[in-house]
């Protein structure tokens, strides 16, 4: 069970902060969304096309391809797809709920690939702006979703995640949570790429001054992407017609550190996490728990 947030404000008669505060903070929250939203859309290249043909060389008894250039692609998505922040490691309570607006920055593991899959016109980074919401279930626990738009790449990202903090609200004992999670990515031609991942995470959440919340924790981020290949057509120096070429299926396997904050203030939250390893995703957060 969870413990009771000292660091809430209340009013003079008791409770949470009136209408008044719950319009200032709409207002504060959406202002914020059209700030990092802008952002984001100023900061993403003009939209690069992922495509596989270009993998495909002329081997010495056939067709052959790039497959560490294909890892790459598959991993640089996956990383990319990942919903949000995996914390804080406390919950939002059985009633409660939260949403709000994230923007992850993530740049592109090898260049060289992009360049032969985007035919030169390769992102630096992928460029996620994510809109979530997520559900507090008894025995603290979580259940969200999660919309998000890779800017450079025009690729939409579907995501949902189940959270569970197995402890919690103890006094001289840190916060100990997971979370498992799975995201498909849509607007791909030449290939099907599906992510999945577990996080498990450590913090504390305090109270300072009677109003602002600070959340700090670590952790780390298993992460899966699965990529299937659909059947291309590729047209090799000395061809008359197109060839059809069937890549086979790739796996990547990632894992990184996790290294994130909290703060909240009423009902407003603003967090930012920095998901360390081969591939590095910087992602913040603005939004609001009721």
């Amino acid at each position: 069970m969870s413990a009771l947030d000292p660091a809430l404000p209340t009013r003079a008669g008791g409770g949470r902060p009136g209408r008044r505060g719950r319009w200032t903070l709409l207002r504060g929250v959406l202002a914020g969304v059209a700030l990092i939203g802008a952002v984001g859309l100023g900061g993403a290249d003009a939209h690069a096309g992922v495509e596989l043909a270009p993998l495909v060389t002329r081997g010495a008894t056939g067709l052959d391809y790039d497959a560490a250039a294909l890892d790459a692609l598959v991993g640089d998505l996956g990383a990319a797809a990942r919903p949000g922040l995996g914390g804080p490691t406390a919950t939002i309570g059985a009633l409660g709920f939260t949403f709000g607006y994230q923007l992850a920055y993530t740049p592109v593991s090898e260049r060289a690939a992009w360049d032969l899959a985007s035919r030169g016109t390769a992102p630096d980074a992928l460029v996620a702006s994510e809109f979530f919401l997520r559900k507090g279930l008894p025995l603290s626990m979580e259940l969200g979703v999660a919309l998000a738009w890779l800017h450079a790449i025009d690729l939409q990202v579907a995501s949902l995640e189940l959270k569970w903090a197995f402890v919690e609200g103890l006094d001289g004992l840190p916060d100990l949570g997971a979370r498992i999670h799975v995201s498909g990515l849509f607007g791909l031609r030449d290939i099907t790429v599906v992510a999945a991942g577990a996080d498990v995470t450590i913090g504390k959440r305090f109270g300072l001054g009677g109003a602002l919340r600070i959340a700090p924790y670590a952790g780390y981020a298993f992460g899966f992407a699965h990529g299937v290949p659909r059947p291309i057509g590729v047209v090799l120096a000395g061809d008359v017609e197109a060839t059809t070429a069937i890549l086979p299926a790739t796996n990547v396997l990632s894992h990184r550190g996790l290294l994130g904050l909290e703060l909240g203030l009423s009902y407003g939250t603003l967090g930012v996490e920095a998901s360390l390893g081969s591939t590095t995703t910087i992602t913040i957060r603005i939004g609001a728990s009721l």
